[in-house]
């Protein structure tokens, strides 16, 4: 069945069910004996790797710093940067998988001891995306950057200003503290020469 865009289609079912059969679908046991070997949980298992490693004889602290990273791990979403994450906290992918210019700082802010190449890829989408015209639509205007953006149907045919949208008022202040505070957790000055530009564009 396809239908061309902007088209609907209603149609009735029934459904009738058969009590004289007695079936049971289980779900198979190998996707769950065969996890750890995926290629989701290798890359998951090579990023941790990566992380700041913490030594404490609290075991309280151990567990909650662990999952913490877990926890991260599993929130990260790649960007086209090959060696480059971009993180989305819980609120931002609430009803649908999107990316928040706010939250992603902040997350990364939060963890730059933890895995500074969040701030790299937070600034890589913010600079991408940053506006470079006026569109009242999407509240856009030359230098801000983006407060949400959005993915699917809605966002393909632009029937929501998520593509991205610009709504917040403030355009790079967190910028620059940004790619400092990136900077002094790592020693790299790429990043500062990379995005520095960012607050001056119009």
């Amino acid at each position: 069945m396809a239908l061309a865009p902007r088209r609907h289609l209603a149609r009735l079912f029934a459904v009738r069910t058969d009590r004289r059969r007695s079936t049971s679908n289980r779900a198979p046991h190998g996707c769950i004996e065969y996890a750890h070997r995926s290629g989701q949980a290798a890359a998951q298992h090579a990023w941790q790797q990566t992380v700041l490693k913490v030594r404490t004889s609290n075991e309280e602290f151990y567990r909650l710093y662990h999952q913490a990273i877990d926890d991260m791990a599993a929130l990260r979403l790649p960007i086209e940067a090959p060696t480059t994450w971009c993180s989305s906290p819980p609120p931002a992918c609430r009803g649908s998988m999107r990316r928040s210019g706010r939250d992603s700082l902040i997350v990364s802010l939060q963890n730059i001891l933890v895995y500074p190449e969040f701030a790299s890829g937070s600034l890589d989408v913010l600079g991408r995306w940053q506006a470079t015209e006026r569109d009242d639509y999407r509240d856009a205007e030359p230098g801000k950057i983006m407060h949400e953006l959005r993915y699917g149907e809605l966002a393909h045919f632009k029937l929501i200003p998520h593509t991205p949208y610009y709504g917040h008022r403030r355009r790079h202040a967190a910028v620059p503290d940004h790619a400092e505070r990136r900077w002094r957790a790592t020693g790299d000055m790429s990043l500062l020469h990379r995005h520095l530009p960012m607050p001056k564009r119009r």
